[in-house]
């Protein structure tokens, strides 16, 4: 099976805008979510089998004045943590959004030359 071969070996896996090709492929094809959710389910079996950590950013949309990741209840359905980072002029803010018990907790912090500072 190919999941025991190459992706065993990784303990974290890390896939910046995991729903960049959903953005565009959900207007085309009508198994965009299908796609997706299989996408997420491997990356959901690895972990679990493996004890793999997986990392997912995901790409934004306005709607309605409101900012939502592009397939969000497909992710937010796969996902035991979501993090909202915000820029908040020059600093950036980080919400927990789920699970419930974290919901409201924020982070603030800035980059500089030194790096990240956290406020």
């Amino acid at each position: 099976m190919f999941l025991g071969g190459e992706l065993s070996k990784y303990k974290n896996i890390c896939i910046d805008s995991i729903n960049a090709h959903y953005r565009y492929e959900v207007v085309e094809r009508p198994d965009a979510n299908k796609l997706l959710n299989t996408t997420l389910a491997i990356l959901s079996y690895v972990s679990d089998r493996y004890g793999s950590r997986v990392l997912l950013t995901a790409q934004v949309r306005e709607e309605e004045r409101e900012v939502i990741p592009s397939g969000y209840e497909v992710l937010e359905f796969w996902s035991d943590l979501v993090l909202e980072v915000r820029k908040s002029g020059i600093r950036r803010v980080v919400s927990a959004i789920k699970p419930a018990e974290l919901r409201g907790r924020r982070v603030e912090f800035s980059i500089s030359e030194r790096g990240i500072v956290f406020e």
